[in-house]
């Protein structure tokens, strides 16, 4: 039983180690690579990014709650 354990738990952490190497996209371990946007744009342009997108999913449910309510006026 042990022996059979080991090998799956081998197994395991070899598939997860080789996904992980694979999955990145550009160089891997570079901090920002992944992200949607452009870190090199400058700070104004990211700000205005991030404040929108932010923005609209933090905002949205707020809206709606506040739609509903005037709407049951």
């Amino acid at each position: 039983m042990t022996g059979r354990l080991g090998m799956l738990t081998h197994r395991i952490r070899q598939f997860s180690t080789t996904m992980v190497r694979q999955g990145g996209h550009g160089r891997p371990g570079c901090p920002g690579e992944n992200l949607p946007i452009n870190l090199n744009a400058g700070k104004f342009k990211i700000t205005m990014i991030m404040t929108l997108f932010f923005g609209i999913g933090l905002g949205a449910p707020w809206l709606v709650v506040m739609w509903s309510m005037v709407k049951g006026k």
